[in-house]
């Protein structure tokens, strides 16, 4: 199993206690998430969980996995990518990346490439609007992903 943007781990390495013999990659882009995790893990003899630095836009670590789980860590990163390299989209000589080259739609082909045969994508991530849904099942779609299930829970941040 792999955990894209397991921050600390928590959740990674609750995945590892619950599957004893499996066995579990957390992976997230900030190295001081990894060093707390890979520290918890060991403190409370953790085995079967292993933790690596990388960003799930950029390269995420080689399969083949039976399940890859993002859980808020996908969603934004176009809007992140964006900011960082265009600084708003106030840049007056750059253009934004086209469809296929944005963050997540990458991300999203890495993760089909990362799979197993029978490998399975399960994606928790805050959509809040219907055009975020329709392109996020674009993207995966376009990717190689096939959708099995969409669900939507709707919430209020403020209420």
């Amino acid at each position: 199993m792999l955990d894209l943007g397991c921050g600390p781990g928590h959740l990674t390495s609750w995945y590892a206690r619950q599957s004893p013999r499996a066995t579990i990659t957390g992976c997230d882009r900030e190295p001081a998430f990894i060093t707390m995790a890979t520290s918890d893990a060991t403190r409370l003899g953790i085995e079967n969980v292993t933790y690596v630095v990388a960003d799930v836009t950029k390269d995420i670590p080689a399969g083949p996995f039976e399940l890859v789980v993002s859980t808020q860590s996908i969603a934004d990163a176009d809007a992140e990518s964006v900011v960082a390299q265009y600084g708003g989209g106030d840049s007056p000589h750059d253009d934004p990346p086209g469809p296929d080259d944005r963050p997540r739609a990458r991300a999203l082909r890495m993760i089909a490439g990362a799979l197993g045969p029978q490998g399975t994508y399960l994606a928790i991530e805050p959509l809040p609007t219907a055009d975020d849904m329709r392109r996020f099942v674009s993207e995966a779609t376009g990717a190689g992903l096939i959708l099995s299930f969409l669900g939507f829970t709707p919430f209020d941040v403020f209420g």
